[in-house]
């Protein structure tokens, strides 16, 4: 998935990695590996947590460096898992380097994505390549899966527009006008009289280690 801008990131990003933070609890002193930084607003309220006497790593993926076992409190990540294949590879190097795990998946739940996709697939026929796939994702077993919401909020479709193209760096010209009036029709349900925007998303959240996450992933 494309890195959000500043559109995205105030809209949506913030206020759901408020609420992730909030649920992941990282203490003063703890130490906390984050997946992937992307905007950077997760970053900020983790480091305010752990205080001085604590640490916020980021890395890419688990998988590329390997941390030593057991080397963090925390891991937690918001939107940088994007499937299922991805957190069933990466389950295994969570579940040894840090003692409890918090992850965010934005699959199926981005409804301003999936109506940028759905507006694409009726002018081309195809796929718009560079979203990531919708398909929802489930608790790998042993973990817990909750959902977190919020509602993201645009001036219009043209910020709209430049939220979810012209800051993610991607190209539809020459059909940008269609796809323009195609996607108003997709978000009309979520647009009000004056043109402004309200659509809801939501956030897949699978935990592991906390205290009440216990049995209750895949069978």
């Amino acid at each position: 998935m494309p890195r959000p801008g500043r559109t995205l990131a105030v809209a949506v990003y913030r206020p759901l990695a408020e609420q992730l933070a909030g649920l992941a609890a990282p203490g003063q002193g703890e130490s906390v590996l984050e997946l992937s930084a992307g905007d950077g607003e997760l970053t900020a309220r983790l480091q305010a947590a752990v205080g001085g006497g604590g640490s916020v790593e980021v890395i890419e993926r688990p998988g590329t460096t390997v941390p030593r076992q057991g080397a963090f409190d925390l891991v937690v990540s918001l939107l940088a898992v994007e499937t299922q294949a991805e957190l069933d590879v990466m389950q295994p190097h969570l579940e040894v380097v840090a003692g409890r795990a918090f992850i965010g998946i934005g699959a199926g739940g981005l409804t301003y994505d999936n109506a940028l996709q759905a507006a694409w697939r009726r002018l081309t026929g195809a796929d718009l390549g560079a979203l990531a796939s919708s398909a929802p994702v489930a608790a790998p077993r042993g973990w817990r899966q909750r959902r977190l919401s919020d509602v993201a909020r645009f001036d219009g479709i043209d910020q709209l527009l430049i939220a979810l193209l012209d800051e993610r760096g991607i190209d539809v010209a020459p059909r940008r006008a269609a796809l323009r009036e195609r996607l108003a029709r997709e978000v009309a349900p979520f647009t009000a009289a004056d043109g402004t925007m309200r659509i809801p998303v939501h956030v897949t959240l699978v935990e592991h280690g906390a205290a009440d996450s216990v049995n209750e992933g895949r069978p």
